[in-house]
């Protein structure tokens, strides 16, 4: 049986090596750890507007008019954190308040959905009897409570102020 002599540099050599390989392996795997935490937490756009007033600045309540912003937007946002299993809710809810823009709720006991009351100081039938909050995500109008859809990665939510029970939003 032959025993292999090396000399030192090969031996330096071969530690290094070792001492690199075992460095990216280390950090493959705090990286995969790293990425899986990461999967508990998405991105989402917000956004809230009350364009539709501007053209029906004849119907809104006067005492209103102040706090229509010229551009109808009241927030806007590309890149909201989320954490996984929060829904629409949720994250309007936290982006009004730590933006200091007040906001009006209440829960239905019987289904124990939420309604958004009014935004910005915006009200429903502040625009006439038909008018008040609706969320899109997606540029979908949906059929549930803002608290019954669980946000998704990419996902575009926008709460937009109807004066005509939603078909002023119809394009």
């Amino acid at each position: 049986m032959k025993i292999l002599k090396l000399k030192k540099g090969k031996v330096l050599f071969i530690s290094l090596i070792a001492i690199v390989l075992c460095f990216l392996t280390v950090f493959s795997i705090y990286k995969h750890n790293f990425s899986n935490n990461l999967g508990n937490e998405g991105y989402c756009s917000l956004y809230v507007n009350c364009k539709t007033i501007l053209n029906n600045m004849d119907s809104l309540n006067k005492d209103k008019s102040d706090l229509i912003p010229k551009d109808g937007i009241i927030y806007s946002n590309d890149k909201v954190l989320f954490e996984e299993g929060e829904n629409v809710f949720d994250v309007l809810l936290r982006e009004m308040r730590e933006n200091k823009i007040h906001i009006e709720f209440s829960k239905t006991p019987a289904t124990n959905a939420v309604y958004i009351e009014g935004i910005n100081n915006i009200y429903e039938f502040d625009c006439g009897e038909l008018s008040g909050w609706q969320y899109t995500v997606n540029d979908e109008i949906l059929n549930v409570s803002a608290d019954g859809y669980k946000i998704k990665e990419g996902d575009v939510i926008e709460f937009i102020y109807t004066c005509d029970l939603g078909r002023d939003l119809i394009e």
